[in-house]
């Protein structure tokens, strides 16, 4: 995510820059896609074709973003005087749609203060979310109130084509969100410390929040210092509200043990990240010191109390997950209808590969006779013996360059007889590094050159060789006197009687000789 280019947004609307550099479709692609997409008399025709997942896949992360680019426009242009009443109250009715989304994004902001941050928005970055049974029946409020407003909206008809696809983003955003409020509840019985809500990138709530903060270039360090400092003073509320989620849910869901497993590494490396780079940061202040405390304790509570009872079943469930499936994805397909649909591509692309593999069936083993119908078992042995016969053909493993070299030969001349890329006439110059010296400097009265060095041999006076580390106490610097020495550090330590006899060492290391 590239955040927005100026040091601290001001508003919401700031969000925009970091979303729309981060390599997304621009709105309008967005939302003609999201149109075609939500039209009642094709709901995702085609979802089977692998592009149509791809794009549904990028609505998924984008969708937050594209919410947000409503705060790009400008505001409602006034009613006109007299007549045009319809322009008017389709301008009216922008307007309060506009006005409802940016209480909308203040709220969810204020409830996943964690989102702000990743979105760019940083006035917040000093929050945490009031999982508290208090926070969740406020949240629950606000929201079913905008359900309420959005849904007079809707009802009204005079919001335009934009208008109407904004208000069914903003409608499933509301709805998924109540759907984690009532239903899914995932704080309590996923110590993870991880929001899953998948209107944008699933984020580590504390740890890589902090290291975002702490790394971040989107304002001083004296100002991320005040933020990091707010969070860490926030924090044994917000562990100690999970921990009493964890231990008595509203819900009927147990944590399940692979997620308390994880959550123990995690809580693990978050505590080694506090007492490493948050101390180094924000030194021993007193927010530090209760926040480390907060985390030791919530370590032990995962490993001691909550543990026992770590029984559960980290799936939603088909009832749960088929009311967030289409509310996730943007869809009015149901999870059964795009499994209908995958499992007719699935057999489609395999009634291709068989009528493929029979014609190798028949080249390979022209005497045998194919199984007749259509059995799908039978079909699938055809299919793998084909497959196996196919995978016997390559080169043993001291003839494998070989063999890529005459395949290298095959397409290369086939390039040549069809004229397909022209090859280059002249030769490729080669240019190679030469062997590093060093200046000249003044040594024992006269004007020598430095030592001649390279980084990998040595060169003895006798006929052998050797890639060894010089010795500290017997191998000489190369064109250095005879009192030279090598440091352990592989350094020349004379400093006097330079020498160019043609029998001294060339000795190398590293940085190669200082003397």
């Amino acid at each position: 995510m590239v955040e927005p280019s100026s040091p601290r947004s001001s508003t919401a609307a700031g969000t925009i820059a970091g979303a729309q550099s981060s390599g997304r479709p621009a709105r309008s692609s967005r939302a003609s896609r999201h149109s075609a997409e939500r039209a009642p008399t094709r709901p995702l025709a085609g979802l089977a074709d692998a592009k149509k997942l791809s794009t549904l896949r990028a609505m998924k992360r984008a969708v937050v973003s594209l919410v947000l680019s409503l705060l790009s426009a400008g505001p409602a242009p006034a009613a006109p005087a007299g007549g045009a009443t319809g322009h008017a109250g389709t301008a009216g009715n922008a307007g309060k749609l506009e006005a409802l989304v940016k209480r909308y994004l203040e709220g969810l902001f204020r409830a996943k203060p964690h989102l702000a941050t990743f979105m760019g928005e940083h006035r917040l970055d000093g929050a945490l979310p009031d999982i508290s049974p208090a926070g969740e029946d406020r949240r629950v409020a606000e929201l079913v109130a905008q359900k309420a407003e959005l849904d007079a909206l809707v009802k009204a008809g005079d919001l335009g084509e934009d208008g109407r696809i904004d208000a069914q983003i903003l409608g499933d955003g509301i709805a998924l969100e109540l759907l984690y409020l009532r239903e899914i509840r995932d704080w309590e019985w996923d110590p993870r410390l991880y929001d899953s809500f998948p209107y944008y990138d699933p984020r580590e709530v504390v740890g890589q929040r902090l290291s975002d903060i702490i790394h971040g270039d989107f304002a001083p360090a004296a100002e991320r210092k005040k933020s990091v400092v707010a969070e860490l003073a926030a924090l044994p509320k917000f562990l100690g509200d999970a921990r009493a989620a964890l231990a008595h849910p509203r819900g009927k869901r147990h944590t399940p043990r692979i997620y308390l497993d994880q959550a123990i590494k995690t809580n693990r490396g978050t505590i080694a990240f506090v007492k490493g780079e948050v101390r180094t940061f924000v030194g021993e202040v007193p927010a530090y010191t209760a926040a480390l405390a907060a985390l030791e304790a919530y370590q032990k509570f995962l490993e001691t109390e909550l543990a026992p009872h770590a029984d559960g079943d980290w799936r939603l469930g088909a009832e749960l997950y088929g009311k967030k499936f289409p509310l996730a994805l943007q869809t009015k397909l149901t999870p059964a209808e795009l499994e209908a649909r995958a499992r007719a591509a699935f057999n489609a692309a395999r009634a291709q590969l068989y009528v493929e593999c029979e014609k190798l069936h028949r080249a390979l083993w022209p005497g045998e006779a194919l199984p007749a119908g259509g059995d799908p078992a039978a079909q699938q042995k055809v299919i793998q013996r084909v497959i196996d016969e196919l995978g016997e053909d390559h080169a043993k493993p001291d003839e494998l360059v070989a063999a890529h070299a005459h395949n290298l030969d095959a397409l290369r001349a086939f390039i040549e007889k069809h004229d397909l890329v022209a090859r280059r006439t002249t030769s490729i110059r080669s240019i190679r590094r030469g062997r590093r010296t060093r200046s000249s400097r003044t040594c024992a009265g006269r004007t020598t050159t430095r030592c001649s060095w390279s980084r990998r041999t040595r060169r003895t006076p006798a006929t052998t060789r050797s890639t060894s580390t010089p010795s500290a106490t017997s191998t000489r610097c190369a064109r250095c006197c005879g009192t030279g020495r090598w440091s352990r550090a592989g350094r020349c330590t004379a400093r006097s009687g330079w020498s160019r006899s043609a029998g001294a060492e060339r000795a190398t290391i590293g940085s190669g000789c200082s003397c």
